[in-house]
């Protein structure tokens, strides 16, 4: 099966190893109403709580893969897995070499349902401490909202002066959710 072209119903039965009507049963009591979850009985928990754990593992794969990632572009898919589901906001940095390969790619700040503090000479120090030679920064919303606040603008601004003063370049800030990203570098913003 083609992951990437399944639909949500063939996706749920391979998720949960069921096939025929068991399968579209189970699709029918997770996804009611056009992707709602709701009126939950125990046999729909235990479905939801497998494919939460797919979720999770596929969560926990993506930290491994980023420690191999050798291009930023895939480097951002991966945290984008990784922090896309979460409740909280976390705010991720990628550290890139002079030709823009990963050095390493981690977790900087961890903040609440609607806010990280970040602090840009934490993120100065460590890319002295690797050696970058630029850096992308991403964080998530919990709330679904590709849109950038004030705060994440002025976070920015505030990003790519610091690191300029080292000479380190600021490529991209981005906002990542399960729907989408947000590149401040595509959008003008950098």
């Amino acid at each position: 099966m083609d992951i990437q072209t399944a639909t949500d119903r063939q996706l749920v039965a391979f998720a949960l190893g069921l096939s025929g009507s068991a399968a579209n049963e189970a699709y029918e009591q997770l996804f009611p109403k056009q992707g709602t979850l709701f009126a939950m009985d125990s046999s729909t928990e235990d479905h939801l709580a497998r494919l939460k754990a797919a979720l999770e593992i596929d969560r926990r794969r993506a930290q491994i893969e980023l420690t191999n990632a050798n291009d930023p572009k895939g480097a951002v898919a991966l945290v984008q897995r990784i922090i896309g589901p979460q409740e909280y906001e976390s705010f991720w940095c990628i550290y890139l070499d002079s030709q823009h390969r990963v050095i390493t790619a981690e977790e900087a700040f961890r903040g609440t349902v609607g806010q990280t503090s970040v602090y840009p000479r934490e993120l100065v120090k460590r890319a002295l401490q690797v050696n970058a030679s630029s850096l992308i920064v991403a964080h998530n919303h919990p709330s679904g909202g590709l849109i950038p606040s004030r705060a994440d603008e002025l976070l920015t601004k505030s990003l790519k002066n610091a690191l300029g003063s080292i000479d380190v370049r600021l490529l991209d800030h981005f906002i990542l959710c399960n729907t989408g990203s947000y590149s401040f570098a595509k959008h003008g913003l950098l």
